[in-house]
C-alpha cells in the first residue's frame, strides 16, 4: 500500500471530519492532530465578520504556516478549520499533499447538530451561517482535495474504506 505520510480533513462543521480523521489515524497507525479551530461555528458567524478583513487574512497565514509546519511530520492524519481553503496559498499547500473533502448538504450538517450534546446555535442561524459557508466553500474543497467523500448517507465505514481504498490505489 503507497500510504501518504499525511493526510488532510477538510470539510465544514457537522460533516464528520474528525471521526473519520480519528479512525483512519487509527487503522493506519497514525497520530491524530486536530487544527480545526471550529472558530465561526462556535460564534455562530462568518470568520471574516468575525475578525474583520485584515484580521481574516492575518488568521489565514497563519493557518498557512501551520499547514507548512504540520508538512514536517510524518505518519499523521489532521483535520483543518473549515476557513483554511479560503487562501489560495493554503489551497495550493494542500494540493501538493493527500486531502480529502468530508462533503455533507447543509440539511444533512443541521441535522447531524441536532444531536449534538452541546448545541451551537439555534436552526435558523445555523442554517444561515452553513449555507453561507457552503456557497464560499464547495468550490474550492473540490479544487483542492485528491478525493470527495459525500457523507450525506451515513455509512461510516464505506466511507473510511473508500478512502483507504484510494489511497492503496496509490491515489
Amino acid at each position: 500500500m503507497n500510504t501518504p505520510k499525511r493526510l488532510f480533513i477538510l470539510g465544514l462543521p457537522g460533516a464528520g471530519k474528525g471521526l473519520i480523521a480519528k479512525t483512519l489515524a487509527k487503522k493506519l497507525d497514525y497520530e491524530f492532530i486536530d487544527a480545526d479551530l471550529g472558530l465561526e461555528h462556535q460564534v455562530g458567524d462568518h470568520i471574516a465578520d468575525i475578525l474583520g478583513e485584515s484580521g481574516l487574512n492575518h488568521f489565514l497565514k497563519t493557518q498557512g504556516r501551520v499547514l507548512e509546519n504540520l508538512k514536517e511530520k510524518n505518519n499523521v492524519v489532521i483535520t483543518t478549520d473549515t476557513s483554511v481553503v479560503l487562501l489560495g496559498e493554503n489551497r495550493k499547500l494542500l494540493q501538493d499533499e493527500y486531502s480529502v473533502y468530508i462533503k455533507a448538504k447543509v440539511a444533512t450538517l443541521i441535522e447531524r447538530y441536532e444531536y449534538s450534546p452541546v448545541p451551537l446555535l439555534g436552526n435558523t442561524t445555523q442554517k444561515t451561517l452553513l449555507d453561507k459557508l457552503y456557497q464560499d466553500r464547495d468550490t474550492h474543497y473540490q479544487q483542492t482535495a485528491s478525493l470527495t467523500v459525500d457523507t450525506d448517507i451515513d455509512y461510516f465505514d464505506e466511507h473510511v474504506n473508500c478512502i483507504l481504498d484510494d489511497i492503496s490505489q496509490g491515489q
